[in-house]
């Protein structure tokens, strides 16, 4: 089952499950798994679904989620989207 991609602080993989699984050092989770909350792809649009078919990855200053493969993050330091920059 693939998982979510995210660089904690220190520039680490961290592997989730989905959106509303997210690991922030010291802080709970962002929100219930059975969340009414959609999560779409901001390259793509595409609606996340639980288990996803492809990592995903969020941007770290928008905190949207987008296709890891769709972003031209190449795993060092913390990705930011398009928009974002």
């Amino acid at each position: 089952m693939c998982g979510m991609t995210d660089r904690n602080e220190g520039g680490k993989k961290e592997r989730k499950t989905g959106p509303n699984n997210q690991k922030v050092p010291g802080r709970p989770l962002t929100g219930p798994v059975n969340s009414t909350v959609n999560f779409y792809c901001v390259y793509c649009n595409e609606l996340f679904v639980d288990p996803p078919s492809e990592p995903w990855i969020r941007c770290w200053e928008c905190k949207q989620w987008a296709h890891e493969g769709e972003t031209d993050y190449e795993g060092i330091g913390n990705f930011v989207c398009d928009d974002c920059r």
